[in-house]
């Protein structure tokens, strides 16, 4: 999880970056904190690399966080966006560019692990899974999943950068992905459809250069699956 803090006030920031620490060390889960003090430093910074998360102080010196996410909005119109503020009449101008939240500073130790518990379930699991393997906790995008497929009472969870297994059998796993995103291609292993560029008489070859088996059972299906799912993109 990669959080941006964007806040003039450093003593503030950092305060609010220990809550969230906290807060994380709670759900085991790893956090890199970002901060920047102008929006300058931000904007390049996201050039290489954005963030999942990003809270933005409204009054940032003589900058103005709305103007500065009204351009962020231009390249990503989707990241997540916490103003900060203590001015409850920049609440309307925030939602202009589709604010998730408005966090008084004066409440926020009381208002932050209400907001990210929703920020969570709303934008950060909401397109990924949590793989629990020997003992640590990774989240994984669902779509940078290839296909996952039986190993005894495992499941095993193939990326494009590595191989995970999940102690939760198949059937329990599966469940968690998308119906219209994933399919049975053998017994026990479904695979992600878009990553598959070529069905084969016996096997699916993906766009990272592997393949996967396909019954022949499973195959006619397949087809009409990656067929339709390419019809819609």
């Amino acid at each position: 999880m990669r959080i941006a803090i964007c806040d003039d006030e450093e003593i503030f920031a950092k305060a609010m970056g220990k809550e969230l620490r906290s807060f994380f060390a709670d759900k085991e889960q790893e956090l890199q904190l970002l901060y920047f003090q102008t929006g300058e430093a931000l904007l390049a910074a996201m050039d290489a690399e954005e963030p999942d998360l990003l809270f933005m102080d409204i009054q940032l010196g003589e900058e103005d966080g709305v103007e500065l996410v009204r351009r962020i909005r231009k390249q990503n119109d989707s990241l997540p966006v916490i103003f900060l503020t203590n001015m409850e009449s920049r609440v309307l101008d925030g939602y202009e560019v589709k604010a998730f939240y408005f966090l008084f500073k004066k409440e926020y130790q009381q208002k932050l692990p209400i907001i990210m518990e929703r920020y969570l379930k709303e934008y950060y699991y909401a397109n990924q899974l949590v793989i629990k393997e020997h003992g640590s906790v990774q989240n994984v995008l669902i779509k940078d999943i290839y296909w996952v497929e039986a190993d005894k009472r495992n499941t095993m969870i193939h990326t494009e950068k590595s191989v995970l297994c999940d102690a939760k059998p198949i059937g329990t796993f599966y469940k968690q992905l998308p119906e219209w995103l994933f399919i049975e291609a053998y017994h026990c292993l479904y695979v992600n459809l878009d990553h598959i560029s070529r069905v084969d008489a016996d096997s699916l070859l993906l766009d990272n250069g592997e393949a996967v088996p396909v019954s022949r059972r499973n195959r006619k299906e397949v087809m009409a699956a990656v067929m339709r799912r390419m019809a819609v993109k």
